[in-house]
């Protein structure tokens, strides 16, 4: 199984070469150099809601690099990679906390996709960044507990309320 991994990602690298998503250089999706440019949110947010309690932002989706790599990351096949440098800027904001928060208890469920969706981008993007985020959280990721039951519209190109009708019993 290893080897055949090795074979693909060797195959992919010919075909699709990874350049940086910012600045074009040859390598991975997001160097190095660009990588360090994004500052990193120390922000947290408590709600006194029934249904939320905390939210954890460590990137500004303004920022127009971090927009752009979550639109490649969601909607380009072959992006897979995108998730480690993403997952580490995740992980450092909450290293960059003062409060650390408490995670026992509580797990990670991505939201899965459509069938269509999965194969013709040949991962879930939540799911990817769930697998190396789990790790660092120490709690599990529970990748089968969810079902999509119809196609939805892309959201990014709806309004807030046709979002919330859009993803409504999916």
């Amino acid at each position: 199984m290893y080897y055949y991994i090795k074979v693909k990602n060797f195959i992919l690298d010919l075909l699709y070469p990874q350049f940086c998503f910012n600045c074009g250089r040859e390598g991975s999706y997001l160097c190095q150099d660009c990588q360090s440019t994004l500052q990193i949110l120390n922000l947290h947010q408590i709600y006194q809601t029934p249904n939320l309690k905390d939210l954890y932002f460590a990137l500004s989706y303004r920022d127009i690099l971090i927009k752009n790599l979550v639109q490649k990351f969601k909607y380009q096949p072959f992006a897979k990679e995108l998730a480690i440098p993403l997952t580490s800027l995740i992980i450092t904001h909450f290293q960059l906390l003062d409060n650390k928060p408490n995670f026992s208890g509580f797990a990670l469920i991505p939201v899965p996709l459509e069938k269509k969706k999965l194969k013709w981008r040949g991962f879930n993007q939540a799911e990817e960044i769930g697998k190396e985020l789990s790790k660092f959280l120490k709690i599990p990721l529970i990748s089968d507990c969810l079902v999509k039951t119809r196609e939805t519209l892309p959201q990014i190109e709806l309004a807030e309320e046709a979002r919330k009708e859009n993803i409504r019993n999916a």
